[in-house]
């Protein structure tokens, strides 16, 4: 999704000068192109192969109408524009200098007049990504609305980018550096970059916007390629040098290449690598429409000029069959919540999405490139035993007997066997596995039923031992949040966590969700717990319906963990979801219904979270590799969780 703005350019080259009076010049060409930093952008993501929306506001006039015709043409959806009622399109002339430089006469038009009533929240929600082209030139909108929209954006788990228009020394840096918490990506210029933020080297210029809480800055400048900085590094990569015709559009076509790395997945020098090769190509013709035609024609301008390693994982990617024939929303997204199929008692039916036969459910969303993404994250190489005692809880919550341990001498040899009695394996700290609870009788995930998990056929924990489990986690501190002991925040009664909340511990850790995630929920139960004497934790081993904090039980929620594309949540308290359940309210009295029945959602509970969440605290790094092995198990539905976090 490109919302901003959206501009109709007319070029002609080469302008050696303005005639006086009623003189005139011959060139050599002129063009007429959609542009400006949404449209111009959507072009070319169009052009490299993604499903691409636009939202703005046009006039209502000849120019509007060139736009739609033209965005159609390139496959993209102009559907949702926002046509005003007397007023002109924005446009520019733009005579290109034969160094290709190129002077502007402009038109403000109707850009500036972009209202929140334009923007279709849903259409959103539902994309991959939301880049927000030139909030500095859409007036009011610019000013508040946009952060709105963007923090919807970010709520649903979607990608945002931010690139400007103007040379940035119109906008306060105090107005603009709010909108900044809400953004993933920033993709100025070296000159907008140094006049926004007051500051004259780039990389100190760059680090001030990553402390807002962007995850990296991509500075276009010009012949000297880009810098990309984020908190551990900054880097240059190189422009591509191509004959130089005009140099309109180079930014929106850097913003594209960018985001497609992104969105496949790539490694952020990679996606920059792919940024220059775009804009490289954007430069050796006229307009911003020119130069590219395809992903796999760009990429092979990095395989032949990146370092090695950087050219073998992008052939790796473009060369699959599907490189660029299935749309990205398809093939790296999820459906939203909201575009699921209706459950008959309530709710969204992920069925069949994974495949008809799927067992594993959202674990598919672990691929191979997103694994290997997240294993780049270690770099202290701290260990974490995300583990409890398998003697803990002490009673056993859920009515469970105790564990026995018995050591068995091995006659006339130094060594030792042993045993385990009355062993639960979701007695400590554990995984639910899709044949743990059900929709409804005889629904569980995918269709399954009782006689399947009985026999072994579909759903139990073996299907995920046999793959592992592995990825990028990322720890939300709702004990912090909340304000811990001291407070009056008591882990120990149902205290329902919301969305809201969520979202504010998400922004505080300077997370932005991506595909696979495994979200660790910090609540503070197990360490409260553990400090609690045994009259207490005896009480609260009585009863099944104990009380616990945990997720509110709400079709929100479960939209949330949807739409944020986690492929796991696992909770340092007894069951994710705030406990006890309305066992007679339906997929929302018991949430486990929806999230593991019929949405295949990892779930795992009573993991030892404190030592991480004190390390995430201390050195403000809330992503860390994960990995876990599920005991394979036959036929088995829980086991414990055996997850190690790396930093």
């Amino acid at each position: 999704m490109c919302l901003g703005a959206t501009i109709v350019d007319t070029l002609g080259r080469p302008v050696m000068l303005i005639p006086e009076g009623q003189g005139r010049q011959i060139l050599d060409e002129i063009t007429v192109t959609v542009a400006g930093t949404a449209a111009g952008t959507a072009v070319d993501l169009a052009r490299l192969g993604v499903e691409v929306d636009l939202i703005g506001a046009v006039g209502d006039d000849r120019l509007a109408d060139f736009i739609e015709a033209t965005l159609r043409s390139h496959g993209v959806d102009a559907s949702r524009l926002a046509r005003k009622a007397g007023r002109q399109t924005s446009a520019t002339i733009l005579p290109i200098r034969p160094n290709g430089d190129r002077p502007a006469l402009h038109t403000p038009g109707a850009t500036a007049l972009l209202e929140l009533a334009d923007v279709d929240l849903g259409a959103v929600r539902a994309a991959d990504a939301l880049h927000l082209g030139g909030p500095d030139v859409l007036g009011p909108f610019g000013a508040g609305p946009a952060r709105e929209v963007l923090a919807e954006a970010r709520r649903h788990g979607v990608i945002t980018t931010v690139d400007l228009l103007s040379p940035g020394d119109s906008l306060p840096w105090a107005e603009f550096a709010p909108l900044l918490t809400e953004v993933d990506y920033f993709l100025p210029n070296d000159h907008q970059l140094r006049n926004l933020t007051g500051i004259t080297d780039l990389r100190d210029a760059a680090r001030l916007v990553l402390r807002q809480g962007v995850q990296a800055v991509l500075v276009s400048c010009g012949p000297d390629g880009s810098l990309l900085v984020t908190d551990d590094s900054a880097q240059q990569i190189p422009a591509f040098a191509p004959r130089v015709v005009d140099t309109t559009g180079c930014g929106d076509a850097c913003s594209a290449g960018f985001i497609v790395g992104v969105l496949r997945g790539w490694g952020l020098t990679d996606a920059a690598w792919l940024a220059m090769a775009a804009a490289g190509l954007a430069a050796s013709g006229l307009g911003s429409d020119a130069g590219i035609r395809d992903l796999p024609s760009t990429a092979a301008r990095i395989i032949a000029t990146a370092p090695q390693e950087v050219a073998d994982r992008v052939t790796a990617d473009v060369s699959r069959a599907d490189a660029h024939l299935v749309p990205l929303r398809r093939r790296l997204g999820l459906p939203s919540y909201a575009d699921l199929p209706r459950a008959a008692d309530g709710g969204r039916s992920a069925w069949g999405l994974f495949g008809d036969d799927d067992c594993v459910g959202t674990i598919s969303l672990q691929t191979r490139e997103r694994i290997a993404a997240a294993a780049a994250l270690v770099r202290t190489g701290e260990v974490f035993s995300l583990n409890a005692p398998l003697t803990l809880p002490d009673p056993p919550l859920f009515l469970r007997r105790p564990l026995r341990h018995t050591l068995l001498p091995e006659p006339e040899t130094p060594g030792f066997d042993e045993k385990l009695d009355g062993f639960y394996p979701q007695g400590s700290s554990q995984w639910d596995s899709l044949a743990h609870v059900g929709y409804g009788p005889e629904q569980f995930y995918n269709g399954a039923t009782s006689a399947d998990i009985r026999s072994g056929a579909r759903n139990t924990i073996d299907s995920w031992a046999r793959r592992g489990i592995a990825g990028r986690a990322a720890l939300l501190d709702i004990d912090a949040l909340l304000g811990g002991a001291g407070t009056g925040f008591d882990p120990g009664t149902s205290r329902a966590i919301s969305v809201a909340e969520l979202e504010a511990a998400r922004r505080a850790a300077g997370i932005s969700w991506q595909a696979g995630d495994i979200l660790l929920l910090h609540t503070g139960f197990l360490s409260w717990y553990r400090e609690q004497p045994r009259a207490v934790r005896e009480k609260l081993a009585e009863s099944e319906d104990f009380e616990a904090i945990g997720l509110e039980r709400s079709e929100e929620m479960a939209a949330y963990l949807w739409d944020s594309r986690v492929s796991a949540v696992a909770s340092d308290n007894p069951a994710v979801e705030v406990w006890p359940p309305r066992w007679d309210g339906g997929p929302f009295g018991f949430l486990h219904r929806i999230l593991i029945g019929q949405l295949g959602i990892a779930l795992g509970e009573l993991w030892w979270l404190a030592d991480l969440a004190r390390s995430c605290r201390q050195d403000g790094r809330h992503a860390a590799f994960l990995t876990a092995a599920p005991l394979y198990l036959p036929g088995g539905v829980g086991s414990p969780a055996n997850a190690l976090a790396i930093k």
